[in-house]
Parts: C-alpha cells; structure tokens; sequence
C-alpha cells in the first residue's frame, strides 16, 4: 500500500519520530472509516505526490514535450572585460555546448587571443555529463580518465591546442548536475580556481521509464563516480574562493552586474571589514617587498566603464588583473 511506505519513509536532515513500529494498518483502517469524504484513488494518488515531494530532484514525474519546449538555450549573456578577458555565462550543459562556446568566442574575440576566462556557472544545469567533459576537453592538454559513468570511464583526449590563460569558474548553490561536474573537472585538472559558494551536489545518473499517457518517471539510479570509483560528493564543489552574497542580491547581480546594492548586505569569507582588498592590490604590495625601489602604479580607473558591482564576478576578475600584473615575475 503506497500511503504505507510514504508514513514509513523518515524525513531528510530531521528526526521522525514515527518512524519505527507504526501502526500502518490501524490509522489506514482508521482514515477509511472516518476520512469518509476522501475514496481510496485519492489517498494512493496523495501518496504518490508525498513520495515525488520527499524525493523531489532524485524522483520526478516528466512530460518530455512539456520539458523540451521549456528547455532555456545552452549559453546566456557573453562579453569581454579588458578587452580580453572572455566572460561567458553557461545556462544548461547539454549536447553541442562545446561546439556552441567555440562559435561565441569567435564573435568575441575573433583574433582568438583571450588572456582569461570567466566561466559563469552560476544557476547552470543539465544532466548531460558527457558534454560537460566534452567542453572540459577543449582546456585539458593531456589524456586520462576523468570520471565513470556506471561501468562507461570517460576520457580527456591528448592535445597541443588547448585552451590556455587563466581561467575562473563562477558557481553558486544553484549550479547542478552536469555543470557543477563541468566546475569539478576544471578544478581537477588545474585549469582554473572555482569562485563564489559550494553547488548543489547533485550530479546523479537518471532511468526513465515510460507511465500511462506521455509522461515517464525520472528515477535516480546512480551518480557520477570519479576515476577511483568514489561518488561525486553530495556537499558539492567547494570553492577555493568563497564570496557569500544574499540569495535575492545574487539573483539581482546575475540580471545586472553592475547593480548597485549596499556594500554592508555583501560578506567575504576571504576579506574582513568594509573595504575589499582585491587580487591586483596584494599582487602590488608583493611586487613592492620584493623590489622596495620599484614604482608600481595602481590599476588605472577606467571611468568610461561601468563598474562591475557583482561580488562574484568582480572577485574573479580582480583575480584575472592580478595574475596579469604579476606574470612578469614568472
């Protein structure tokens, strides 16, 4: 009886205190009996809907025509900063993402010359991790087994051409499946430092199976497993960078970057107090302890710009400055 296994079923990250020794039977016997305006189709598809509930994101109830014409397009907004760093916001990893993000940066930069990389991961999806490790090629130079899928071990392939510059990982709470494993896998592979809060931890293999009518159950079977075989960490992807912001400012910041929001509703978990040091200022101080006599000047204002107000996004540009500024000490 499914009204059954839903009482039976203990609630996540809280204590059910009726979860052992339930007297299933007697309270059915006694909703039938006295829950006389509710017939027995409506308590079995009340069940249903409490199991899709608790299990929401593992379990989930589809209608493929519906779901594909909602589909949002693989990349969003797209821009340069300093003229050649390449900002580019990745909405849902899906097939052709790869092929989708070459095309874009030859619209920005056609000359191909980036010298860094904001990849906006931030309320990314998908569910497609074979493009996530196909676009995660494109910046990996040599060969080696990057994750499992099931018994299936998926490669990087052995290259010269590779992507190259520094490269930044924007992510927040809301980037999942596909593209939180797109964050890992550049992190993973050295090829950039992942900045803003920990994602969802949802990178989950799915079966689909055909239900009455159109609609098809999306069941959780698996999850991506790593070359040594452990699980995708349900805590998500850690930043190396943290910047806390506020989950409306967020939202705000991701439509407008350059919104202006009180500098007292933002935290760093990097920076204490109400002036933020950035990258480029530390980079600055180094270069002066090194070479006390050396005339370092200060990142020039570039008022025809409008400035960058998003916490994420200006943390990992100030990273992308800092880098440039300190490469001739390489």
């Amino acid at each position: 009886m499914l009204l059954a296994v839903l009482t039976a079923v203990p609630q996540r990250g809280r204590a059910n205190p009726i979860e052992v020794n339930v007297p299933v039977e007697d309270i059915l016997a006694i909703l039938r009996t006295n829950l006389t305006d509710a017939s027995t189709v409506e308590m079995n598809t009340a069940a249903v809907l409490g199991l899709l509930g608790r299990y929401k994101g593992r379990v989930d109830l589809v209608d493929p025509a519906k779901e594909k014409k909602s589909l949002i397009p693989l990349l969003g907004k797209s821009q340069l900063f300093n003229d050649d760093f390449a900002y580019l916001r990745i909405q849902r990893v899906d097939k052709g993402l790869a092929d989708s993000l070459q095309k874009e940066l030859k619209r920005l930069k056609p000359d191909g010359k980036i010298g860094g990389w904001l990849v906006d991961l931030r309320y990314a999806t998908g569910m497609n991790y074979e493009a996530a490790l196909e676009l995660a090629d494109r910046f990996i130079s040599a060969e080696r087994i990057q994750m499992m899928l099931g018994k299936q071990a998926l490669s990087s392939s052995a290259k010269t051409n590779a992507f190259s510059g520094p490269v930044t990982i924007l992510v927040n709470h809301q980037t999942s499946g596909a593209a939180e494993i797109l964050a890992a896998l550049l992190r993973r592979n050295n090829v950039g430092l992942v900045i803003g809060n920990a994602t969802a931890g949802e990178a989950r293999i799915f079966s689909e199976f055909e239900i009455s009518g159109d609609l098809r159950l999306r069941v959780s079977t698996d999850t991506v497993r790593m070359p040594d075989g452990q699980p995708f960490s349900d805590k998500g992807v850690k930043p190396d960078i943290a910047v806390k912001v506020g989950s409306g400012d967020e939202k705000i910041y991701y439509r407008d970057a350059f919104s202006l929001i009180p500098l007292n509703r933002l935290q760093s978990s990097r920076v204490g107090g109400n002036q933020r040091i950035t990258e480029a200022d530390l980079v600055r101080q180094l270069r002066l302890k090194l070479d006390p006599d050396a005339t370092i000047a200060a990142a020039p204002l570039l008022a025809k710009h409008p400035i960058v107000r998003d916490p994420v996004l200006a943390r990992a540009l100030d990273l992308l400055r800092g880098l440039k500024i300190v490469g001739p000490l390489k």
